[in-house]
C-alpha cells in the first residue's frame, strides 16, 4: 500500500488499526490491519498529523511549546544530534529543527480536522 493510502486510512480509522475495538467481537469479516505510521521525527508511535506531519503526542506536545514559549535552543554538540525514541528529550534545539525541516508550521494543522469538526463551542458552518 503506498504512503498517501495509507497515510488517509490512518487518519480515517482516527490513528487506530482497522478490526480492534467493541464493534469488531460482533463481525465474522476479519478486516485487514492497518499499519501505524511512525512519528516522522523520532520514530515512535504517531497519533495523527499534527501541525502538518505525521508525529507521535510527545514531539506533538514539544513543538506547540516550543512555539508557545518562542524558544531559543542551543545544541551544546555539534548541531547534529540523534534524534530518536530514546534519545529525542537530550538536545531540544536538534528536535525543533528536526520539526522544521519535516514541514511542522504552526499554522499547519490538519485540514480535515478545521474543514469538517465543529470547534470547541461553536457550529460548522454550513453555507448559509
Amino acid at each position: 500500500m503506498d504512503e498517501a493510502r495509507l497515510l488517509c486510512a490512518f487518519v480515517l480509522c482516527g490513528g487506530r488499526t482497522a478490526g480492534h475495538g467493541a464493534h469488531s467481537l460482533h463481525r465474522s469479516v476479519a478486516r485487514p490491519q492497518i499499519e501505524i505510521i511512525p512519528c516522522k521525527i523520532c520514530g515512535d508511535k504517531s497519533s495523527g498529523i499534527h501541525y502538518g506531519v505525521i508525529t507521535c503526542e510527545g514531539c506533538k506536545g514539544f513543538f506547540r511549546r516550543s512555539q508557545q514559549s518562542n524558544a531559543a535552543y542551543s545544541c551544546p554538540r555539534q548541531k547534529n544530534c540523534l534524534i530518536d525514541r530514546t534519545s529525542r528529550n537530550r538536545c531540544q534545539h536538534c528536535r525543533l529543527q528536526k520539526c522544521l525541516a519535516v514541514g511542522m508550521s504552526r499554522d499547519g494543522k490538519c485540514l480535515m480536522e478545521e474543514a469538517g469538526r465543529p470547534r470547541r463551542g461553536g457550529t460548522v458552518n454550513q453555507g448559509r
